[in-house]
């Protein structure tokens, strides 16, 4: 669906019938079945969409596996999926790496600016990931202890290809 057309924002339709309402017409009982039926589309439509996008997911990771960074085409589109799993860093070890590390002149202090906060240890995940990327051999086999990965739930994006004319 696209956005509404400049004389459709004065309007709203009752989902039961299909009838098209001036919105500043609609009498007070009519506008509040209007709105939970509305609503209720809304959470239902939110439902089937999540049921499309995890289908999706399913039959992509199907088709070119879970761990797959390529796009996936289905006709005219192209599919990218973001699993959602991010890093949780536990605060406590990586200060405890990171101060080894450092210790050990496997890292220099400097790399280390604003890993973490002073009040309860907190982890600014860019930071860490930057470090992270940055680091090799025993500094990185150490900093990997000082995370997990979270699955949360995937996403898909569809994007239109470009279409070339013969």
């Amino acid at each position: 669906m696209t956005e509404l057309q400049p004389r459709e924002q004065q309007t709203v339709m009752d989902p039961r019938t299909g009838v098209v309402f001036n919105v500043e017409e609609v009498k007070d009982d009519l506008l509040v079945e209007i709105f939970t039926q509305l609503e209720h589309r809304e959470k239902q439509m939110l439902q089937w969409r999540r049921m499309a996008e995890d289908e999706l997911v399913r039959r992509r990771d199907a088709a070119l596996g879970e761990r797959s960074k390529k796009l996936w085409r289905v006709g005219s589109h192209n599919i990218e999926v973001d699993h959602g799993t991010r890093r949780v860093w536990d605060p406590t070890e990586l200060e405890m790496v990171v101060e080894d590390l450092v210790g050990r002149g496997l890292l220099r202090a400097g790399d280390t600016a604003g890993l973490l906060t002073d009040q309860e240890p907190k982890v600014d995940g860019r930071v860490a990931l930057d470090l992270l990327n940055r680091s090799e051999g025993d500094a990185l086999m150490e900093l990997r202890r000082c995370f997990s990965l979270k699955q949360g739930r995937a996403r898909v994006k569809v994007v239109p290809t470009a279409q070339i004319e013969p």
